[in-house]
């Protein structure tokens, strides 16, 4: 992890054009100041702590988003119902299909995004009939 922050606020640094220099970063911690033990050039970072707490997380990236400049973000509850809706179509789905669940939890990234872009592409749909 330090490399790939390294590499994520030295492309805000010194990138030889100014594409990157408005580059916004999110860090997140479970617990608070853990990230400064290991990496001290932290220190001016906004690091949001979650304190291991998934909903918690879900409040920290939607408010960093509206930070940034997104608008229009649904509220966390929202999100946290959605993101709960969708976990349990997806266990729902696979187990159909004859799978158990530490094989949903490590499920390869391609099969996990194609049934993602089907239950996105099917609540869009279901949203536009209302």
């Amino acid at each position: 992890m330090p490399l790939e922050i390294g590499l994520d606020l030295g492309c805000k640094v010194f990138p030889p054009g100014e594409k990157y220099r408005g580059k916004n970063s999110l860090i997140l911690e479970g617990e608070r100041y853990s990230l400064h033990k290991g990496l001290s050039d932290l220190s001016g970072s906004d690091v949001k702590c979650h304190d291991n707490d998934a909903e918690k997380m879900v409040e920290s990236v939607r408010s960093w988003l509206v930070e940034v400049g997104r608008t229009n973000i649904p509220g966390p509850n929202m999100i946290w119902d959605d993101y709960n809706i969708f976990n349990a179509d997806l266990y729902t789905d696979f187990s159909e299909r004859g799978f158990k669940k530490s094989q949903i939890d490590t499920l390869p990234i391609p099969e996990f995004l194609d049934f993602l872009k089907k239950w996105l592409s099917k609540k869009l749909k279901e949203k536009k009939e209302e």
